[in-house]
């Protein structure tokens, strides 16, 4: 099993983030520079404000990956989060539903850009924000 440090690593790579600008941090880091905890529930969370994320111990690369594309892109809606990380990491999303905006609703309804277009983008963001990779 890859440390959550690789899989943070390749995330990053993906989107064309330098890992050293974006700390990945446990919960008690988490609640001492946001001021707040970590949601009861949640697999993973950014703070676009202070440029930092949590993903809880173990999870995939799409955590990941959904996590740092909300630092790169905080005013897109969570259905293009999904569907632009979901589209990055190669999962299929014909069949898949997810819950946001207080309703389930089955992914794929929405057209997405094609996902070297939604790496161009995050590139983009990335260099903007002062948080591409040197290479």
């Amino acid at each position: 099993m890859r440390s959550d440090y690789t899989v943070f690593s390749e995330a990053c790579r993906l989107l064309g983030i330098n890992p050293a600008l974006v700390p990945l941090v446990g919960p008690t880091e988490w609640k001492a520079i946001v001021g707040r905890g970590v949601p009861r529930r949640a697999t993973g969370v950014a703070s676009p404000r202070h440029r930092v994320v949590y993903v809880k111990r173990g999870s995939p690369l799409d955590v990941f990956v959904h996590e740092l594309l909300h630092l790169l892109f905080p005013s897109r809606p969570h259905w293009w989060i999904y569907e632009a990380t979901w589209s990055i990491c190669g999962i299929e999303t014909k069949e898949r539903w997810r819950y946001s905006g207080g309703h389930w609703t089955k992914s794929g309804q929405h057209k997405m850009e094609p996902v070297e277009r939604i790496r161009q983008l995050a590139a983009r963001s990335a260099r903007r924000r002062g948080l591409a990779s040197r290479c």
